[in-house]
């Protein structure tokens, strides 16, 4: 049976970036016409209801490195009707290149940043606007990007199709009863790297200590650059008693510990370049029913509703998050309704049968 459709990506799990879960959720919702060819990784493959190649996509000596990609396009052209890429640079320049030669369609599936860091350059700005024109259909995962796109390029088709919630996290889990009620539980789950605000909320956190407010925790799930630096924070500014790392936590302990927090707070920076394009973390929390504390800027606005979902405050802005946290600290009934908000729109809105769908006539 030919699968109509080939996804080759550079970033597919095991790795656990955002990136890689959207891709494999929509390779799962799409496993009757769709297989995924992904670099090789050293830990075993579960078995997913799609087929899975193992080889590498790039020339690790020979330059360009997404050579080897169009070698592998030409090689199974007759085992696919369609290309389908998850980086505008360099799978996009491979599947582009392929297109002349295999006479294959393809679609991309484009990511803020990798929009940004192409357009930065004018080489890249050049080669992107070209893949792009080319393109059959652009998926976007924001209103946000969709606009930003639409002011650079001319596309055939622009979809905007937002993550979805792994089905795990619509897996019912009891609420934690907090030993103590008045400890505002606060927690945060991304990579370890300066852009995600961690060291902001650490600030704040030590900020409200001074002001004699001592009735919270701080759980970082995750690993990344930025864990030694914040680590020692921690332990320079007498904070070991409230914040604590967890570097390798699974989904299900990160699910549990869900259902053990009060608040998801992930006030990233805005950085022009490595910008927040949505968060899919937002919604997973707002799926546990916990409001989140996010940055005002856009893509993330479309995930955190701001005073409905959750409140977004300015880019580094310690003073707005310090009153943020207090205001969810000493409201309970504002945080449960904002969080019980959060959780319906989830359940509606982030689901693959409402989002996966709309690439059906592409697909």
């Amino acid at each position: 049976m030919l699968n109509k459709t080939v996804l080759i990506t550079l970033d597919f799990p095991p790795n656990r970036g955002g990136v890689a879960r959207y891709l494999s959720h929509l390779a799962t919702f799409f496993s009757d016409r769709l297989f995924v060819i992904a670099p090789p990784t050293n830990e075993s493959d579960p078995h997913y209801p799609f087929t899975l190649i193992r080889q590498p996509l790039l020339f690790s000596l020979f330059w360009p490195h997404w050579i080897r990609s169009i070698w592998i396009l030409w090689k199974k052209r007759k085992e696919y009707q369609q290309v389908l890429v998850s980086h505008l640079l360099p799978l996009g320049t491979a599947a582009w290149i392929s297109s002349f030669i295999t006479h294959k369609p393809y679609l991309v599936i484009l990511h803020g940043m990798d929009m940004r860091l192409a357009f930065h350059h004018p080489f890249k700005r050049f080669l992107a606007r070209k893949i792009l024109s080319r393109a059959k259909c652009v998926i976007v995962n924001s209103q946000a990007l969709a606009q930003e796109v639409q002011q650079h390029v001319h596309l055939r088709h622009l979809e905007v199709m937002y993550p979805c919630v792994d089905p795990i996290f619509f897996v019912e889990t009891p609420r934690a009863t907090p030993s103590d009620p008045s400890v505002l539980r606060l927690m945060t789950v991304s990579r370890l790297v300066p852009r995600k605000g961690h060291r902001l909320v650490l600030e704040a956190l030590k900020r409200l200590r001074k002001e004699g407010i001592f009735s919270f925790t701080y759980n970082i799930y995750g690993d990344g650059p930025e864990a030694t630096s914040l680590k020692a924070f921690v332990v320079a500014e007498n904070l070991e008693d409230i914040v604590h790392f967890y570097p390798q936590a699974t989904d299900e302990q990160i699910l549990v510990a869900y259902s053990q927090s009060d608040l998801f707070v992930m006030p990233v920076v805005d950085d022009p370049q490595d910008k927040e394009g949505f968060g899919i973390v937002y919604i997973e929390a707002a799926s546990q029913g916990l409001p989140a504390i996010a940055t005002r800027i856009s893509g993330v606005g479309e995930a955190v509703l701001d005073q409905e979902t959750g409140v977004l405050i300015s880019s580094g802005d310690i003073e707005a998050l310090c009153a943020s946290i207090k205001d969810f600290l000493f409201h309970p009934e504002k945080r449960q309704a904002m969080g019980e908000k959060a959780k319906q729109r989830v359940c509606h809105e982030y689901i693959a049968a409402k989002q996966f769908k709309k690439l059906e006539p592409f697909l």
